[in-house]
């Protein structure tokens, strides 16, 4: 004990001598090839700062917040220790230089993924079509280096099982690898590492990629603590506690999944390197890949929904990580510096223990403190990105508010909402989250979707027509009983899109294709965009509907009558004229019709809108992120550099043979350039 008094008084007072006898300044000829050597880091920052503005991986980031992170920054809170200014000799023109705030053509493109049109096209969407058949069929890996072979004597079952199983531990065994790489380059927290690690490890006893991700789902789930404060809304200082440990939460569930899609697209590119690994054994290969696609796939429609469900959350860690990514930069660039002799011991050392202490800050600081941000804490409100209430008017949307506030429900990940052939007396409208159907696993439904309104509106029928569960999200959901749907279809504004999804939910329990090749996505625009819509508003009201050949006519409630004979049609039903025809409703009861053409059906099936999920299989070089926004572009590794004691040294050396890194799901991607 005393002598660690000892050593560390004497260690105080060394640095309080060389403080006071400017030792630690240096000669004016040692500052002037400092300040030079910094010179070179601020632009080389400044060019990385440039490419990560035009990436669209970065669009989300608020770049004001990351000026306290830029070289400049680091130098003056250098030089107020130090008592120097060699600050002002580097920053002619600095601001301009190393730092632009929102230009124009950043604030244009990244203004796009926020403004109310983005967001309108994406609530309208609220089916995703999953599409497993293109890689089941494709080899678009393979083939170019896969040399047949005879395995004649290898086919058997033993051989095939004991494969596969030693393919997928050296995948989650590159996986793992991978999650170290993305915590090097400051893409995931210390804390997320090891969830990843420890899911890896567990995943690799039971020999499955689905195992692993199965780990990570569990991982999404909602504590019950935080479930129950959520719904204990009264009083104020609590919610925002409960407001800061969600946003904790989904930072956590952000972080997991991005780095789970990120790893698994990188499996395919290990092949690409290696070419003589898929000789090993082709089906088995290509097997084991479909299936790291389609829990890609369900990563990527995790991310998706968080993406545009906590706009607030989601830019907060877009921000956190480019900060991070930026300060692990900066480190290699002061490392290649010293390496070449631009910086002496003692000024790397410093410089270097100031990127880590902000390093230390963003990855055990409180999450709404880093970056320090202008975002209220509250998450966004997501009732007004409802396509249902878009044309309900202010003090309409505030009567339903107060209406649903008691009726909020969450489903965690796995939870079932409705279970086909059992009693319910309710429908879920879709807030935030993935919803899956158990009889149709192609077919995922998200925010703006109503869940069992065809059971509630079937008055004849109690029972649920299919199982629903929530994804691999937390889901909330507002609770419709028939009261609430009642004023729904009351409701002008309201009335047609109630009865679209009513429509749907009809046409997919009567027939298990509806409509011919068309998906359900197709289906609801089809229904949404095209159909006509017709309705009778008292019992009085006189309909006619006049058709042409090879038109559709689709009953959804009501009776109606052929004009040349006494034919009846009872809803619901769908029929498809074959010559002109014209139909009568005039019933006891009201009326509801769809009808549209052939040729809609045709159209519809080109659509292919940011609902459908397909496969990106192709190698291009601009489906890559480019590499260089991982490193700086010196690269040159002398072979006598001697490590210091930092363990930013050692990811140096990581960083600087790291593959391309993949920060956002490619289909979040299509959208964005779709719009701009």
């Amino acid at each position: 004990m005393l002598v660690l008094l000892t050593l560390t008084v004497n260690g105080t007072s060394s640095k309080f001598l060389v403080k006071m006898l400017g030792l630690d300044k240096g000669t004016p000829e040692s500052q002037t090839v400092r300040s030079q050597a910094l010179k070179h880091m601020k632009s080389q920052t400044s060019a990385q700062i440039k490419k990560m503005k035009d990436d669209i991986n970065f669009a989300n980031v608020n770049w004001k917040v990351l000026y306290d992170y830029l070289p400049e920054i680091l130098i003056e809170e250098a030089d107020d220790e130090h008592n120097r200014n060699v600050h002002p000799q580097i920053t002619v023109n600095s601001r301009q230089i190393s730092f632009d705030p929102i230009p124009k053509s950043l604030s244009a493109s990244s203004n796009q993924l926020n403004n109310d049109q983005y967001s309108d096209l994406i609530s309208t969407n609220s089916i995703f079509q999953l599409d497993l058949e293109i890689a089941s069929k494709d080899r678009y890996l393979l083939e170019p280096f896969v040399q047949p072979r005879s395995t004649t004597d290898l086919n058997t079952d033993d051989y095939q099982i004991n494969m596969r199983n030693e393919i997928i531990k050296r995948f989650l065994t590159a996986m793992a690898v991978d999650y170290e790489k993305q915590w090097y380059l400051g893409m995931i927290r210390r804390r997320t590492l090891k969830v990843l690690i420890e899911t890896v490890e567990q995943a690799k006893t039971k020999i499955s990629l689905k195992r692993h991700w199965q780990l990570l789902v569990g991982h999404f789930h909602m504590p019950l603590w935080l479930k129950f404060l959520i719904k204990f809304d009264k009083i104020v200082w609590l919610n925002r506690q409960t407001e800061k440990s969600l946003f904790e939460h989904l930072i956590l569930t952000i972080e997991l999944a991005l780095a789970f899609h990120s790893a698994t697209s990188r499996l395919e590119h290990m092949l690409l390197k290696i070419p003589e690994f898929t000789n090993i054994d082709n089906h088995i290969i290509s097997n084991v890949l479909n299936d790291a696609k389609k829990l890609q796939v369900r990563a990527s429609l995790v991310l998706q929904d968080l993406q545009y469900s906590y706009k607030k959350c989601w830019t907060v860690e877009m921000t956190k990580r480019c900060a991070q990514m930026l300060l692990k930069y900066e480190s290699v660039a002061i490392i290649q510096l010293y390496e070449t002799g631009m910086l002496n011991e003692m000024e790397y050392t410093h410089i270097l223990q100031l990127i880590q202490k902000k390093l230390f800050h963003l990855e055990y600081g409180h999450i709404m403190s880093i970056p320090e941000t202008d975002f209220h804490l509250e998450q966004d409100n997501q009732f007004n990105n409802l396509q249902l209430f878009f044309d309900l008017s202010e003090d309409e949307k505030y009567q339903l508010k107060q209406l649903l506030k008691s009726r909020r429900k969450l489903f965690q990940p796995g939870e079932l909402l409705l279970r086909q052939g059992h009693i319910t007396s309710e429908a879920y409208l879709i807030v935030r989250g993935i919803v899956e159907c158990s009889e149709d696993l192609l077919t995922c439904y998200r925010s703006g979707h109503i869940i069992g309104v065809d059971s509630l509106f079937d008055k004849s029928s109690s029972t649920s027509n299919r199982t629903y569960r929530a994804g691999s999200s937390i889901v909330e959901t507002f609770a419709i009983d028939q009261s609430l749907l009642d004023i729904f279809l009351s409701n002008p504004n309201t009335l047609q899109l109630i009865y679209n999804e009513i429509a749907l939910h009809m046409l997919i329990s009567m027939y298990q294709y509806p409509i011919h090749l068309l998906n359900y996505a197709q289906i609801k625009v089809l229904l949404d965009e095209y159909a006509l819509f017709y309705r009778t508003e008292t019992e009085q009201d006189v309909l006619s509907i006049q058709l042409k050949r090879n038109e559709r006519l689709f009953i959804l409630t009501g009776t109606i009558q052929r004009e040349d004979d006494d034919y009846f049609i009872d809803g619901p039903q769908l029929v498809t004229v074959n010559q002109a025809t014209t139909f009568h409703c005039n019933s006891n009861k009201s009326c509801v019709v769809y009808t549209w053409t052939l040729d809609n059906e045709q159209e519809c099936l080109q659509i292919v809108r940011s609902f459908t999920t397909t496969y990106r299989l192709s190698d291009s070089p601009d489906e890559k992120a480019d590499a260089n926004v991982v490193y700086p572009s010196f690269s040159d590794n002398p072979t006598g550099f001697i490590q210091q004691n930092h363990s930013l040294v050692q990811f140096a050396r990581s960083a600087t043979h790291t593959s391309n890194f993949e920060l956002i799901p490619l289909e979040s991607m299509d959208r964005y350039y779709e719009r701009t």
